[in-house]
């Protein structure tokens, strides 16, 4: 297992769970809405947007042959133009959202897709998931859209060589 294999799994379980909120709106349907790369300012958005950042390694065990637990941190960015409404149920309630709001409840919901779907990390050989964090919302310039991350942590084992 390596980070950038981890990096894809996070795209296909986010684009395969989460409902795109473009189409929601009206849009026409996107093949994907979570990407690897830097957003463009010419992108469709809201989008999500998979940032690794630098992973650690622990030795587990003694001897120039050694066991590893390596770990993999990540910011998952959710990106939505300002203004930006979609409608999505919330205690049963069908309720319209926008900006920081929508920011917040993509966060959670891709924290809840992450955290649900382990078994299918699991299967290529990730141990264990984790939300670290949660960033505030906030406006990026660039883009122009409202945006929020969370942090989170992937880690596995490798077998002395």
């Amino acid at each position: 297992m390596d980070e950038a294999s981890i990096a894809l799994l996070i795209k296909s379980i986010l684009n395969n769970k989460l409902t795109d909120p473009y189409s929601v709106a009206g849009g026409t349907a996107r093949t994907t809405f979570c990407h690897t790369d830097k957003p463009l300012v010419q992108a469709t958005y809201p989008r999500i947007q998979i940032k690794k950042l630098p992973g650690t390694n622990d030795i587990i065990s003694i001897g120039t042959s050694y066991a590893e637990r390596s770990f993999a941190y990540f910011n998952i960015f959710f990106y939505t133009k300002v203004g930006f409404k979609n409608t999505v149920t919330i205690n049963g309630v069908s309720t319209e959202i926008k900006d920081e709001n929508l920011v917040n409840y993509y966060l959670e919901r891709i924290k809840d897709a992450l955290k649900n779907n382990q078994s299918t990390t699991q299967g290529y050989g990730v141990d264990g998931f984790k939300k670290i964090g949660t960033s505030e919302v906030f406006f990026d310039p660039d883009t122009k859209c409202n945006v929020g991350y969370i942090t989170c942590r992937y880690w596995w084992f490798t077998a002395p060589s």
